[in-house]
């Protein structure tokens, strides 16, 4: 009889519900934006939505590197509302191939922390051939001359700046500034070792008056007899 009232006191008495709480989900953590010449930004926008029963609240967003910036839309998702995270890629100091994160952290208790990746390919603009210039056998006091290629691979015409060098000892002239798409002209290095010298290093920038800020950095080594 006891067990026959209890059992009808579970049918009539509202059995407890379980806590409310948030539920992150992403459709899409990752974005290839393919190929992008140096000094394009990308950007682009990631979608969440919260399909918990309780508010979503966004506790921070970082990137992996500075070069990264995202910004959320809310700090708070109602349930069953979605979110966006723009992200802003500067490819200003990059080439080849680059892997950049971004992470959401939020309240979610199963799952509060997303990692949206973001990649591609970083074509170069502006390059130097060969890339490094090493000399060797140089004598101290006596100018000794080299020469590098410069090619512009981009889409637009590139007016070339006055090249600036990291020691006294590094001079270099363009034997032509306006490179347009496709085109190469000669970059002629003069070299003066000091009295002393055993051995130099150090850089020639090649500067591009463009709304990319294009900086070639050109090492330069030598060994001096």
């Amino acid at each position: 009889m006891k067990k026959l009232i209890f059992a009808a006191l579970l049918l009539v008495l509202p059995l407890p519900s379980l806590a409310a709480a948030p539920r992150l989900m992403v459709e899409n953590l990752d974005f290839d934006f393919g190929q992008v010449y140096q000094g394009d930004r990308v950007d682009h926008v990631y979608q969440f939505r919260n399909a918990g029963d309780a508010t979503l609240n966004i506790e921070k967003v970082r990137s992996s590197c500075g070069c990264t910036a995202a910004l959320v839309s809310e700090k708070a998702i109602p349930p069953g509302q979605s979110g966006e995270i723009k992200a802003s890629f500067d490819s200003t100091r990059f080439r080849g191939r680059v892997n950049k994160s971004i992470y959401l952290y939020t309240d979610d208790p199963a799952h509060p922390e997303a990692r949206f990746n973001l990649s591609g390919e970083v074509l170069e603009r502006l390059t130097a051939n060969p890339a490094q210039l090493v000399l060797t056998n140089l004598a101290a006091g006596v100018e000794s001359n080299a020469e590098l290629t410069i090619t512009n691979h981009g889409t637009e015409t590139l007016q070339l700046e006055a090249i600036q060098a990291s020691v006294p000892a590094l001079s270099a002239t363009l034997e032509r500034s306006t490179l347009p798409p496709g085109e190469s002209t000669r970059l002629l290095v003069k070299v003066l070792p000091g009295a002393g010298d055993t051995r130099l290093s150090g850089y020639l920038f090649v500067r591009a008056a463009s709304p990319h800020s294009l900086e070639l950095r050109i090492p330069v080594q030598a060994q001096v007899r």
